[in-house]
């Protein structure tokens, strides 16, 4: 009886969250690979930016 039954071919349903599974962990990797740099930039720019203000301040008086 079970010789008869024929392999049923997956579902492309089962394939679409297959593929969102997988791009979502792709995603993320991404983005936490970029993070570090993009806080290093974030915190370069800030100190950049608070010493400029010191600097500005100091010449005005």
């Amino acid at each position: 009886m079970l010789r008869n039954l024929k392999a049923t071919p997956e579902s492309p349903l089962t394939q679409e969250v297959a593929v969102k599974r997988a791009l979502v962990w792709m995603l993320l990797c991404l983005a936490l690979a970029l993070l570090p740099p993009v806080l290093d930039t974030v915190t370069l720019v800030a100190s950049e930016t608070n010493y400029g203000f010191k600097v500005i301040q100091k010449t005005c008086y």
